[in-house]
């Protein structure tokens, strides 16, 4: 009786690790809305060259007291429920302090990348959690509005929408306390959508996006036959054997371009010391990296773009 115990508790504690292992890693921030209605927008160059408006998040800590308020208030919610939260104003000062560091040691060159981009690749959240809020008048009184909203820090596709919550200030209630009372009305479903998702994840891998092109100078391109194959080929017998359960999607293929709009990867991968680690867009690609080096004898450069998506340019390093 007593080995059964013992083994029945054994079990359970195994459960609960396990359970606990699989929450997802947040960061929260105020959604693109919220920027917009708040005019709290600036001009960003993309990788395309073009000018496109993004967040001005400095801006929005800087002059809007209440933002801050809220989106501590949202961290401190979820770490309430056992959730890994990145803070959002930690990682913006990582990011400033990396800026500074990368203006000295760099004369320009690689992506131009949006703060949203850079800030995953800093925070490395699993999901980001978008907040917006808006007060709003009930004849004399004032409550807030709160829409809360999860996207995967990935890929960008939706993990929980439509999760609206009013809070009521009849009585001087704090805004704090009003975002409290809205998410608990949508807590249990808005919580049950991310642990699903991220379950997911776990079964059938993360999506990323994985680019190859070619350098201005390179002499070879992917139309080139190695091993009675073409390198485009190659690259994709190479991606179908290392994507997570062989699912990947070619969307295009020439000799300047190899295109995979999906990659589904693994989510934890082991170093030569045994340690688990978490993937990223960036494993996946040094790995391919090393791959096409090794086959061609040609030196490969990566640009990584957020979490989810690299670009292989061979023959960008010599």
């Amino acid at each position: 009786m007593k080995k059964i115990y013992i083994l029945f508790l054994m079990c359970f504690v195994t459960i609960v690790g396990y359970g606990q292992a699989k929450k997802p890693k947040l960061m929260i921030i105020p959604s693109r809305t919220w920027f917009v209605q708040n005019h709290f927008m600036t001009t960003h160059t993309n990788a395309e060259g073009q000018q496109v408006e993004e967040p001005d998040f400095q801006k929005a800590f800087d002059e809007n007291p209440d933002v801050s308020m809220v989106i501590s208030a949202m961290q401190d919610f979820m770490t309430r429920e056992n959730y890994k939260v990145e803070d959002l104003k930690t990682m913006l000062g990582k990011l400033k302090s990396r800026s500074a560091r990368d203006n000295m040691t760099t004369a320009g060159g690689g992506l131009q990348q949006s703060t949203i981009d850079m800030l995953n690749k800093t925070a490395k959240a699993d999901i980001i959690v978008e907040l917006y809020y808006t007060i709003k008048k009930d004849g004399p009184y004032k409550y807030v509005e709160f829409n809360v909203g999860a996207t995967d820090a990935y890929s960008a596709e939706p993990v929980s929408q439509g999760n609206i919550g009013r809070g009521t200030s009849a009585n001087g209630t704090q805004l704090v306390n009003q975002l409290e009372e809205a998410v608990l009305s949508f807590k249990d479903k808005f919580i049950a959508d991310m642990d699903s998702y991220y379950q997911k994840l776990f079964e059938s891998g993360r999506h990323i996006v994985v680019r190859l092109t070619l350098a201005n100078n390179c002499d070879i391109n992917y139309e080139k036959e190695y091993q009675d194959k073409e390198l485009s080929e190659l690259i994709e017998d190479w991606v179908a054997a290392h994507a997570m359960k062989g699912n990947y999607n070619l969307g295009d293929k020439t000799e300047n371009e190899v295109f995979f709009d999906e990659v589904r990867i693994p989510m934890t991968y082991t170093t030569a010391n045994g340690q688990t680690r978490g993937t990223t867009a960036d494993w996946f690609g040094r790995e391919l990296k090393k791959y096409i080096e090794e086959t061609t004898g040609v030196k490969c450069k990566i640009d990584v773009i957020g979490l989810g998506e690299i670009n292989i340019i061979l023959g960008g390093k010599s």
